[in-house]
């Protein structure tokens, strides 16, 4: 069983995981808001854009020879102090990591020929603790139509970095989170059995023949690619009906051109606070 975090793979219990550490990253909101001059409160702008949280990890180094917590105190500061970081988390049936960086690792207690205790702070750059990536079935589109994304709901932060994968044909397409008003446009002309794909978090399309090449390939059409005003798309959970154990992703669909082999999939990572 897993210690709840693991760095780089490591399970954290080899250094005797310590009351004081963190069990899951704390939140913080970065707060966007205008303040108008004669009215009460303030006006919340945009979708709520969370600070990189610390998550604290108190461990114990060696038990019985001076050796022992030598040598263990070596491997915690290697892993730690190297770069490449992955923090790894696993609580219940929820597993999850996300690239890392070390911050701080403090000197708790020593007691010569047993044990020597640390304090590591690690960073998420990216905030977001991140499931298993997963493909969702391809799934016809009709433009105007909101579609919903299996597999993708469970988590409870913005996925900001979602690959959209269309089969054409097509002439315009946008892509709306109808959660946060985000979203992604692109202009061109896909032709029936080619693809197009969308990576919002880096502005960039790409045209192939191939239905495999999410990562990188084909044709480069980033030119007709353009954002929403209100930011490129996050995908955002939300609770459905009034469960709050329930949630779901969806994507609303617009465009021109489509025929009714137009079909949409999209690979993603849960992301999580």
């Amino acid at each position: 069983m897993v210690d709840i975090w693991t760095v780089n793979g490591v399970d954290t219990g080899r250094w005797g995981l310590r009351k004081g550490s963190s069990w899951r990253p704390p939140v913080q909101v970065r707060q966007n808001s205008l303040e108008i001059p004669g009215m009460h409160g303030v006006i919340a702008v945009g979708t709520p854009e969370y600070e990189n949280p610390p998550v604290t990890l108190r461990l114990k180094c060696g038990v019985g020879s001076q050796d022992s917590v030598e040598s263990m105190t070596n491997e915690l500061f290697g892993l730690l102090g190297a770069p490449g970081l992955v923090l790894g988390r696993e609580s219940g049936s929820v597993v999850t990591s996300a690239p890392a960086r070390l911050v701080s690792i403090s000197p708790e207690e020593f007691i010569w020929n047993h044990s020597a205790r640390f304090a590591a702070v690690i960073d998420i750059p990216g905030v977001f603790m991140r499931a298993a990536s997963l493909d969702t079935a391809p799934v016809v589109v009709a433009s105007g139509n909101t579609y919903t994304l299996p597999g993708l709901g469970v988590g409870t932060g913005p996925i900001t970095d979602a690959v959209l994968r269309f089969l054409g044909p097509l002439t315009s397409v946008t892509v709306i989170d109808p959660v946060s008003g985000t979203g992604v446009t692109w202009t061109g002309t896909l032709a029936a059995a080619n693809y197009l794909y969308l990576h919002p978090a880096s502005m960039i399309a790409r045209t192939s023949n191939l239905s495999t090449v999410w990562a990188s390939g084909g044709t480069d059409v980033s030119g007709g690619m353009s954002r929403q005003p209100s930011g490129s798309l996050q995908i955002w959970p939300k609770m459905v009906a009034s469960d709050p154990s329930v949630r779901s992703s969806r994507l609303t669909v617009t465009g021109s051109g489509f025929s009714g082999a137009t079909a949409l999939a999209v690979r993603a990572q849960p992301a999580y606070l």
